[in-house]
């Protein structure tokens, strides 16, 4: 099972991340992108017209999935909102 965060480009209710898991990733982007079994904040998002991109993926399941929503700070795992470090210009060598 994949666990996945959203990054939207525009804040949805507040939100700025989405966490879910699934067995075929491709096919789960593809129902948030088209209202297919969508969640109420990829929902809003679409009706929005605000875009989503994937932000992260860990192999996992539900307890990691879980465990990543308990955490509530979604932003500090998506590497759209914190690039590794030598995506910011630095370069240790």
């Amino acid at each position: 099972m994949i666990v996945y965060l959203l990054h939207f480009n525009k804040l949805v209710s507040g939100k700025q991340h989405y966490i879910g898991c699934t067995y075929n990733l491709l096919r789960r982007l593809e129902q948030h992108r088209n209202y297919e079994y969508a969640s109420k904040l990829c929902k809003e998002a679409v009706k929005n017209n605000i875009s989503f991109t994937l932000g992260k993926t860990w192999n996992g399941g539900y307890k990691l999935e879980q465990k990543i929503k308990r955490d509530g700070h979604a932003e500090r795992y998506c590497i759209i909102c914190n690039p590794p470090l030598t995506d910011k210009g630095f370069n240790p060598l």
